[in-house]
């Protein structure tokens, strides 16, 4: 933001003055500035700034103290709201908790309160799988819906909580009949699986001790070699080559590994040349005959060359690994498999599963290992999560009027190349408008 009166305050996150020759442009230097930032009262994190400007020949003292005093002002007003919607929801959690014939819960999208029954289905993995249930509901309340939640698939009573539009609550009792299939908590830990998919895990297993060829299909980055090596973990020797890396003498030597019993995990067949492919069928054909090693080969469909998947379909039976952005229900399971030790908040949780993740399981990773380094300890929550995932999740976090409010207006927005005037016209609405629903509806324009 350069020096200004509202940039620098944010960096120092204190009331202060900037005067004639103190501003980084030089069309301010006649001008003096008196800013103050806003503090959002439960995240203590900046929420914004406020100044006052005039000609640096009209400054006065009491301006200070009057965007000083503004912003103590707006922040009073925040911590009343915060305070407002937490009473409505211990309120409703007391009303819900005093009739229930079973576990219930109360939630907003950062905030639960349940009784220990509920306890069992809310884990932060299980808060945002209801909370997107619920946001993509669009026939009215009360309702009954059905989530997939501490395992299995549970059916939850649902009411609205009367509140503001853009800060919905909801009041949720689980299914008794249901609950009772869940006494452990889904937090508990469980044998590591094969795969987080259920079919695929179960394809995976029934090959997993089978000796011959095994073909692993998936885009990249989806953890192809990771998989191959957590199917093969029983045996006692893994090698892992680099399609492309293979000349007329490796081929040979590959030949002899497999020849001595040991599995071979081969990668990156994309990058196999005609002569490559040609020397990978003599070796599928040399492990098919003897029927006593493995070759497990790991290939992106859509990166494969015609050659290599001709040698491919003939070599061995074949299991497909989703891309990410197919079973967003699976990914709190990757989390913890790449984050065991990391603690994701339910928000943080909801807005990982809502990213279409186009880098895969090694965009997943990285994220991860990012948010843990901007984090304090060993909890990550939304505000640790990159900029362009916290803002997707928001867009979603909205009910269904909203939502296709904001889609308009996103769309008008790139009708228009940006220009908020032409998008205001297109939508039939005024500038002010536009600019109020941009900022409620979340929208970076």
């Amino acid at each position: 933001m350069g020096t200004n009166g509202l940039g620098t305050v944010i960096e120092e996150r204190r009331g202060l003055v900037v005067s004639d020759a103190e501003h980084w442009g030089d069309a301010l230097e006649r001008e003096t500035c008196a800013g103050a930032p806003i503090i959002d009262p439960r995240t203590r994190r900046v929420a914004g700034s406020l100044s006052l400007t005039t000609l640096a020949r009209s400054a006065s003292p009491i301006m200070t103290t009057l965007t000083v005093g503004t912003a103590r002002q707006i922040e009073q007003r925040m911590s009343e709201l915060v305070s407002g919607r937490r009473r409505a929801l211990l309120e409703a959690y007391e009303s819900a908790s005093s009739a229930a014939r079973g576990p219930i819960a109360v939630l907003s999208a950062d905030t639960v309160l349940a009784d220990p029954g509920g306890l069992a289905f809310l884990t932060p993995a299980d808060h945002a799988r209801i909370w997107d249930a619920l946001m993509s509901h669009d026939v009215g309340w009360p309702a009954r819906i059905t989530v997939d939640v501490a395992g299995a698939p549970t059916a939850i009573d649902v009411r609205a909580l009367p509140g503001p539009v853009d800060h919905p609550a909801f009041e949720i009792a689980f299914m008794p009949e249901e609950s009772r299939r869940s006494a452990t908590p889904s937090a508990s830990r469980q044998p590591e699986r094969l795969h987080p998919v259920d079919a695929v895990a179960e394809e995976l297993a029934a090959v997993a001790d089978e000796y011959g060829v095994v073909v692993l299909l998936g885009p990249s980055a989806i953890g192809k070699q990771r998989t191959a090596r957590r199917m093969l973990s029983r045996r006692s020797s893994v090698t892992v080559h680099s399609a492309g890396e293979l000349d007329a003498d490796c081929w040979v030597e590959l030949g002899a590994t497999l020849a001595h019993g040991e599995v071979v995990v081969l990668r990156h067949l994309q990058e196999l040349s005609v002569d490559g492919a040609a020397a990978l069928r003599r070796v599928v054909a040399a492990v098919r005959r003897e029927q006593r090693t493995q070759l497990v080969l790991c290939a992106d469909p859509d990166l494969t060359p015609r050659h290599v998947s001709a040698c491919l379909a003939q070599a061995g039976p074949a299991v497909e690994l989703p891309a990410l952005a197919r079973i967003r229900e699976a990914i709190p399971e990757y989390v913890r498999a790449l984050a065991p030790d990391v603690v994701v908040t339910a928000p943080a949780m909801r807005a990982l599963m809502r990213w279409d993740w186009p880098g895969n399981v090694a965009e997943l990773e990285r994220v991860l290992d990012e948010a843990v380094r901007r984090s304090s300890g060993s909890m990550v929550t939304e505000a640790e999560l990159p900029r362009a995932i916290r803002e997707n999740a928001a867009g979603r976090d909205l009910g269904g009027l909203a939502r296709s409010e904001r889609e308009a207006i996103i769309e008008a927005l790139r009708a228009s190349g940006g220009n908020r005037s032409a998008a205001a016209e297109a939508l039939g609405i005024g500038r002010t408008t536009l600019y109020r629903k941009l900022r409620s509806l979340k929208i970076d324009a």
